[in-house]
């Protein structure tokens, strides 16, 4: 008897691909030509919506199963005595292998040079496996019940307003940590909801008790959980012992944070970044706090000073390095004890090769982080521009594996680098930073997934070229690139008392 179950769940599977190989043709050629545009981002970008390959996979379930409605007497199921099991798992096994299959891959491929571990791959699986499995079940009781033109028009309806209601469901669940695992738990509910429920209405039984409890649930745990355990602490900083000191400069070593008020200890290559104090922070700016995508300061760019010959002459871009002063936010010193966070960060050299090398490249900065970049042109008008691009794809399912994050207001900052040319015979260090502006990011529901283009350039040394008869060549030739990364340390409380603060806002 098993034997025959299985006979007709194939003769099932094989009609499904009769009827429906065409439409499979074309979403896998769309993903691929997804994938290709995600390789192909600094050339040309394809006029396809994101959203078109997954509207496509929607098409295919409803297709699939309007054939075969439980409910409709005019339906080819009927006339071919196979078993309601056998026609619901031959399109189970169907939707795995053609939708679900190819789906699963393009998130794969998104993952390589990513420096996953298998904890990071399973959650990628898992991660694409859980929204296909959310939209895909809601369409599948939405064809399911459409027996009729009337029943169609109103689950057509009803299915359009959930999918609808998903995108603001995504932009909470990238929130703070509790948010998310409140919405995976949803999400994992909300799926085996709808899958008992196609079973059921597949097999003409009641169905709308099991439907009713399962969006219950899944209202319930999105309002009501609390248990984070996605969400990490932010790591402390223990490479060194800090301090801060209010006055002149104690040694050369000291950061200065703001006029008279300096951070001691700091390790070489270390540099410290200003998460909040006072209202102040080199994350965000303004009273809503908005995003800053570029938070480098000139500090960063100093520590690397020590690399290069003294006499080297250092200009090019500047980063920001001017904060508000301290009296404009700290109007009350006697409000005090002051905290003051800081994040540490220790400044790599993730590149160093010669210009005229450079092709395309690509660098692990850490897992889940990667630089990809190359010359464009070697020389357009008075620069030499290079394509960069910064990709992050970092698990939302599993809590992080690094444990180094930072976030600033329920979100991480952007990844920063510097990017120096060095070059020995004219005694000069030129700097580029990547752009502070915004860019579009694309967030798969389980997984963060940012591109964001990051260009740089560096100006032609005219004077050089006009006194000594330079060539851009010979220029080229002797100048090396340098990519700076800086790696999060942790982070460190510092207080600063009400006499401190009366002091320092005093003088300044």
């Amino acid at each position: 008897m098993s034997a025959g179950f299985f006979f007709r769940v194939r003769h099932q599977h094989a009609q499904e691909w009769r009827a429906q190989w065409g439409l499979v043709l074309l979403w896998v050629m769309l993903l691929a030509s997804q994938w290709w545009q995600s390789l192909r981002v600094r050339v040309w970008e394809l006029p396809m919506p994101e959203s078109l390959p997954g509207l496509l996979a929607l098409l295919i379930i409803v297709r699939s199963i309007h054939a075969d409605t439980p409910g409709n007497a005019e339906m080819a199921s009927h006339t071919r005595p196979i078993g309601r099991e056998a026609v619901w798992m031959g399109k189970v096994t169907f939707f795995m292998l053609a939708l679900l299959l190819p789906w699963i891959a393009r998130g794969v491929l998104d993952g390589l040079e990513m420096g996953f571990g298998a904890g990071e791959w399973l959650g990628l699986v898992l991660a694409r496996v859980l929204p296909a499995l959310v939209s895909g079940g809601l369409v599948a009781v939405c064809a399911a019940m459409s027996d009729s033109g009337r029943k169609g028009v109103i689950c057509g309806v009803l299915g359009l307003a959930c999918l609808m209601g998903l995108l603001p469901l995504e932009d909470e669940m990238r929130g703070v940590g509790e948010k998310v695992s409140a919405w995976v738990l949803a999400a994992v509910i909300w799926s085996f909801t709808m899958l008992l429920v196609w079973w059921c209405v597949t097999l003409r039984r009641r169905a709308a008790a099991l439907l009713l409890c399962g969006v219950l649930l899944t209202a319930v745990t999105l309002l009501f959980w609390r248990h984070d355990w996605l969400s990490q602490p932010d790591r402390p900083f223990v490479d060194a012992k800090l301090a801060l000191h209010i006055g002149e400069r104690p040694d050369e070593a000291a950061q200065e944070l703001w006029p008279g008020l300096f951070v001691t200890g700091l390790p070489p290559d270390y540099v410290a970044s200003v998460v909040e104090f006072a209202g102040v922070s080199d994350y965000h700016w303004g009273e809503k706090k908005s995003r800053r995508e570029h938070w480098m300061t000139q500090a960063h760019t100093r520590s690397l000073m020590a690399h290069y010959p003294a006499a080297s002459l250092w200009h090019g871009n500047v980063d920001m390095d001017v904060r508000d002063p301290l009296k404009k936010h700290v109007r009350t010193p006697e409000a005090g004890p002051w905290k003051l966070k800081l994040a540490v960060q220790r400044m790599q050299r993730v590149v160093s090769m010669p210009v005229h090398e450079v092709r395309s490249e690509t660098v692990l900065l850490e897992m889940g982080r990667r630089l990809n970049f190359g010359a464009r042109k070697k020389s357009v008008g008075n620069d030499i521009h290079f394509w960069a691009n910064l990709h992050r794809r970092l698990p939302l399912l599993f809590p992080r594996s690094s444990g180094r994050d930072l976030r600033v207001n329920g979100w991480e900052p952007e990844e920063n680098f510097l990017a120096l040319l060095h070059s020995p015979a004219l005694r000069e260090v030129r700097t580029a930073c990547e752009p502070d502006e915004r860019y579009s990011a694309r967030n798969d529901m389980l997984w963060q997934q940012a591109r964001r283009p990051v260009s740089f350039s560096f100006t032609h040394p005219r004077p050089h070229m006009d006194i000594t008869g330079l060539t851009l060549e010979q220029w080229v030739k002797d100048s090396t690139l340098d990519l700076w990364w800086p790696e999060q340390r942790g982070v460190i409380d510092l207080e600063i008392s009400v006499e401190e603060m009366q002091r320092l806002v005093k003088n300044r």
